[in-house]
This record gives structure tokens, sequence and C-alpha cells, in this order.
């Protein structure tokens, strides 16, 4: 539900259309085994006592009003090991995986031509397209066919200048940090998310070579492209700046939740940083970014069914977090920031409601809510039964609001003036019966009158349009997906409706 920076994750679908051929290769291994040949009966388990306690727990937080307790017995408790350091566990696994290829050793040739097949249809050398930055650059990614991971990009915007690698997650288990690190396997290299400062001048990215998913930051000089030797430990991956000398990330606690919120000024130790925000209840994870107009860091203390934010001015970021509102279990709220108008703009549930209806309010008093109304007075997205809302975008001149209407995942533009509403909301249409359509990255707050919107079918490829918000809601395609092989004439995709 919330529209934040651009944020890059690795490229899983390239890892996982490596696996058949890895597969094939353990496949021969196991097949030429004389082990694997006599081990036709399944492993089984030991089993050893242990007690499972649910509910209340002396000493423990299970929530406002655990239940009374409840015992349970699981002899396969010894199973789970965090630490992945058990080796009558990991003897388990590999017994079973031996077992399961040596009963399915028959379907190699048809994991191979799956593969292929599946391959075929995939464009392995294929470029993103560049999305501008209040930097002054527009960024990009690419992959490569016979590489696992993305080489992220960028260049001047406007310009078809010379492009500039700001990372090659393929080259990073290559660096000598990684190499260092113990536990660390290029195989599990995993690099959750690249953010360039306000300026551009550095680069922070979050990296894990343990499988675990426990991040260490590092940052990068990409005037030189020289990697520096500050790094940050044991995150859970997230980085937000609030300037060019101060960065916030979340740390995880024992059970791997992330649960706090720390700031760190570039130069200083780690051992300096500041807790911003610690989170108790166990039940709530945290999370933090900054907002696409730059002047506020965010803080999200988030369950199923409950919201808390809290923010930092970019301008102060030692100041102490301001409370948007406290929480309310079943009430959930998204929020972004106008900073021309110095307001907060919402969609919640608030207040007994189904489904979430779109607010303002003021950011010198966050929790004093009122619903968007156009001229007229009314409100411009009020709440509906039949109408689902989830995270509202803030842009110079409109909102952006996205949420579901009509069994389909739905867009709503509200034009501004002056961070009022100057009409009422306007729905995007879309041209297929049934379709998906959410917001793209979207990283310049002043836009002018531009969004761009992530669009797809069953018949569609995935495309990139970009809407023109002020004049008509004509759009351009930026950008369809290839599929090779692909020929749309061949299908259709039609929406029928039955009584229940």
């Amino acid at each position: 539900g919330k529209w934040r920076s651009l944020r890059f994750h690795r490229c899983r679908f390239h890892r996982c259309m490596r696996l058949p051929s890895k597969l094939a290769t353990l496949a021969a291994a196991f097949t030429t085994s004389p082990r694997m040949m006599s081990a036709v009966a399944p492993p089984i388990a030991k089993r050893v006592p242990h007690t499972v306690t649910f509910g209340r727990v002396d000493g423990e937080n299970r929530g406002p009003n655990p239940m009374e307790p409840l015992e349970l017995s699981d002899d396969l408790f010894w199973i789970r090991d965090d630490s992945r350091k058990n080796e009558d566990m990991l003897q388990l696994l590999r017994d079973e995986n031996a077992y399961s290829q040596h009963k399915t050793s028959t379907l190699d040739g048809f994991r191979g031509t799956l593969y292929d097949e599946m391959l075929s249809h995939v464009q392995e050398d294929d470029d993103t397209h560049p999305t501008p930055a209040a930097d002054g650059y527009e960024y990009w990614s690419r992959t490569t066919k016979g590489k696992s991971f993305r080489v992220y990009l960028r260049r001047p915007r406007g310009s078809a200048g010379e492009e500039q690698t700001i990372l090659d997650v393929n080259e990073v288990p290559s660096l000598q940090y990684f190499k260092d690190e113990g536990g660390w396997d290029a195989s599990q290299c995993d690099v959750h998310a690249v953010e360039t400062s306000p300026s551009g001048r550095l680069l922070a990215y979050a990296v894990d070579g343990s499988g675990y998913e426990t991040y260490t930051v590092r940052l990068k000089e990409l005037g030189s492209g020289v990697e520096m030797e500050e790094e940050i430990r044991g995150t859970g991956g997230s980085i937000a700046w609030a300037d060019e000398r101060t960065l916030f990330y979340v740390k995880l606690d024992a059970q791997h939740r992330p649960f706090e919120v720390w700031r760190h000024v570039i130069g200083t130790a780690q051992a300096e940083d500041v807790r911003v925000f610690e989170e108790p209840d166990e039940l709530f994870n945290v999370d933090c970014w900054t907002s696409r107009d730059a002047s506020l860091l965010f803080i999200e203390s988030e369950s199923k069914e409950t919201t808390e934010m809290l923010f930092v001015p970019t301008a102060t970021p030692a100041a102490d977090p301001t409370l948007i509102r406290r929480r309310k279990f079943g009430e959930r709220y998204d929020v972004d920031s106008h900073s021309p108008s110095r307001t907060l703009f919402l969609t919640s549930n608030a207040d007994g409601l189904v489904n979430r209806q779109l607010y303002s309010a003021p950011i010198d008093d966050p929790a004093n809510w009122t619903p968007v109304a156009g001229g007229d007075g009314a409100p411009v997205l009020p709440h509906s039964a039949s109408r689902s809302l989830d995270g509202v975008s803030a842009f110079g001149g409109f909102l952006a609001v996205s949420g579901r209407e009509e069994g389909f995942t739905q867009l709503w533009v509200v034009a501004l003036r002056e961070g009022v509403a100057a009409a009422g909301a306007h729905r995007l249409g879309f041209e297929d019966e049934s379709f998906t359509a959410e917001l793209g990255s979207n990283r310049l707050f002043e836009a002018a009158g531009r969004l761009r919107v992530e669009y797809s079918s069953m018949t569609s490829p995935r495309q990139l349009r970009e809407y023109d918000v002020g004049a008509g809601y004509s759009h351009a395609t930026l950008k369809e997906q290839p599929v090779p092989g692909y020929d749309p004439s061949l299908y259709q995709t039609r929406r029928i409706e039955v009584a229940a």
C-alpha cells in the first residue's frame, strides 16, 4: 500500500531460471552414487519429545490479551534450526533431497525440455526503462544472458549520454569484503536495496551472502567508483537517506523481526549510531523510507491488522519522531507528504469503516484527519462498501490513489491546486476486460503532470505507460516486456460474471 522511492531487489527470476541446469548436474552426481542407487527407502526423521506452549507464557510478550496457555506436543520441533548449523537437520535435508532426486530421475530429460521451453519466452538481455530522479540523473537496471544478477545504471536526465554502472551485482561476490565474510557464499548473494543519496554522490546498498537475509549496508562513492570501508552490519535491508550525511536503517531482533530504526552519520562508526524507534510488540514489524518530496522520513510499525506511523523531517534528522496517529486495533493507514502545502495525505479505515477513504491532515497537526473534498465540499473518494483503497502517492500537482473496484486493481487521480483537491477523483480506464494496473516507478515529486503505470493482462505483456493526467489522460507506452515467440492475435481475454 505504500509508494516509496524506487527500491531495487535481486533478480529472483534469473536465479530460478538457472535452477534446472543445477538440478541436472546434481542428478548426474546422485545417479552415479552407489549410496544413491541403494537409497530406495525414504528417510525417516527421528522423533524427539518436545512441548510447544501457545498463549500466555511467563516472561514472554505474547500480545496484550493472550489466551490461556495451551500445550501441544511437537516431536519434530528439533528440525527447526535458525542457525542452519544442526548437523542432524542438515543431514536429513541432504537425504530427503537425494531421495527426491532418485525418485524423479526419470524426469531429467523433461526438466531440460521444460527449462528450454520456458527460457525461449524470456528476453534475457533486457533493460528496464530509465526513471528520472531529482538528483539530475535517470536510473535503470539491466539483465544479461548468462548472468545471474542485475546491473544498475544511470545517466544524466534527458540525454543519451554515456551510461554509468553504479552497481553490478554479478561482481559483488568477488569484492574483498564479501570474500572475507565468514559463512558467505557467492551462490547466496542477495542485494536487497540500492539507494543513492539525495545529490547522487553516494550509493548505499544492502547485501547478504548467507541466505539468512541479515544485511550489511555498504557505501560507494559514485564519482570515483570506490567502495568505502564504512559499513553497517546486522540490518534488515531497508535504507532511507535523510540528507547527504545521514541515513536511517532497520535492525532485527533475535527472532529476525524488524523492530528498530537507527540513524547513522556518514563517516562515523556504527557504535555511534542512534536508535530512533523501537517496537516492543512482537506482532508488529518496522520499516522506514523517505517521502517522494524528500521532506519527511517515515517510520512505520505494522501488524496484520493495525498500523502506526511516525515521521522525522529530513531537514532536522536528529529530531525526535512525530507520531501521526496512535495505533488502534483494526485501524490501518498509509500516508504521503505534500511539502508545498505542508499537508499529509492518507488512506485509512479509521473510525470503524470497512474500507478506506482518502484524508488529509496538516503536518503540524497530523492526527487531525479530514476527508479530502472537492470544490462542492463532497469527499472525492469517500468510503464505499464496493471500493477498497490502498495507498496514496502525492505529487506536486496531483494525488494518485491505488485500490480495487469491480474486482480489479484500479488507480484514481485527484488534481491538486495549492494542496487542495481541484476536482473529483478520476479513475483511469483500461482497454482489456480483465487486467492488472499499479503504479510504476515515479521518483519525481514535480512530475509535470506525468504518471507512470504498470499494466498487464492475460493477453497483454507487462507495459510501462506514462499518463498525462493534465491533458485528457492520454498515455504513451514507454516499454512493453518482450516475450519471444508470443503472438497476441492467438489469444483473447474475457470477463464473464456468474450470479452467486
